[in-house]
């Protein structure tokens, strides 16, 4: 039971994830995006330190593989994608984004046969189920983007989020089973952090004090409670319960992040976006969950 209680608060707090970068640009002056996002994920990854103490201690080749995850999920996909695409200028809504980043786990249907190599049955399944919630998200997103007066830019380096992230969600549950939760997602934070912080330092330099001091406890619930205790609990929960019951409650984000918005932001919901999200878990319950 607590297994699918955590799976549920960590799906909330993922959905709020776009709705806490919006606040953090709504006081001026902001740090750019390559430093928000570096920052929330070096904070996240110090919190899990501790746990690299623990044994199993990490392979050398892991510690390859999991850097170039790293490269992919954090500082390309959240980074030079999410981030960017969430700042002002893009002028991409709240639910729009979220509904467009959920899709990250369809795109991991797509990758998972470079790990997994199995075909079959399952994979015409899961494939087709795919294309189904695909659908869903271009009717969801990109049909209401008019409405909520959004840039199909941001909308595009959305979707380059979500394809991007999606790479490393093959290889998470291998990792989480033989290094824990923490542990895993510590290093990933911190390596992907880091290489971000690169980033911003030769893209926007250094940023000054008072781009973080206005925003000081919003950056800090984004960091430690959309990313930290988010991926924790979402992990964690993921790894104690049913896989297809996981995966279905997983799914509950494009539900959730228009309610935040909504309520938060005051972003009006669109008739578009709720048929495409019905759309969406049409297909991902035909993928995941399998005949008896």
């Amino acid at each position: 039971m607590f297994g699918y209680f955590s799976l549920i608060i960590g799906v909330f707090l993922f959905s709020s994830a776009e709705v806490f970068s919006k606040l953090v640009t709504m006081t001026k002056p902001y740090p750019s995006a390559y430093w928000i996002s570096s920052v929330r994920f070096i904070l996240a990854g110090i919190v899990f330190i501790p746990s690299f103490f623990a044994r199993p201690c990490f392979k050398l080749r892991d510690l390859f593989v999991i850097f170039f995850l790293s490269i992919f999920s954090v500082t390309l996909a959240m980074t030079c994608f999410f981030q960017v695409a969430l700042m002002p200028e893009y002028n991409l809504n709240a639910s729009i984004a979220a509904i467009i980043f959920c899709a990250n786990p369809i795109f991991a249907i797509f990758w998972s046969p470079l790990v997994n190599r199995r075909f079959g049955v399952t994979g015409f399944r899961r494939l087709s189920g795919a294309f189904i919630a695909l659908v869903g998200v271009a009717i969801a997103a990109f049909s209401a983007i008019e409405g909520f007066g959004s840039s199909f830019e941001g909308a595009f380096l959305m979707l380059g989020a979500s394809v991007l992230f999606a790479v490393q969600i093959p290889y998470s549950k291998k990792y989480i089973l033989e290094y824990g939760s923490m542990k895993y997602l510590g290093m990933l934070f911190l390596m992907g952090g880091f290489v971000s912080a690169v980033v911003a330092y030769f893209i926007s330099g250094i940023p000054e004090p008072a781009q973080f001091s206005n925003n000081l406890w919003v950056m800090l619930g984004y960091s430690l409670i959309t990313c930290a205790l988010g991926h924790y609990l979402y992990s964690h929960g993921f790894k104690n319960v049913n896989t297809s019951k996981g995966a279905q409650i997983s799914f509950l984000k494009p539900l959730l992040a228009p309610v935040i918005a909504l309520y938060v932001l005051g972003t009006p919901i669109y008739d578009s976006v709720i048929i495409g999200v019905i759309i969406i878990l049409a297909g991902i319950n035909w993928a995941i969950v399998q005949k008896k």
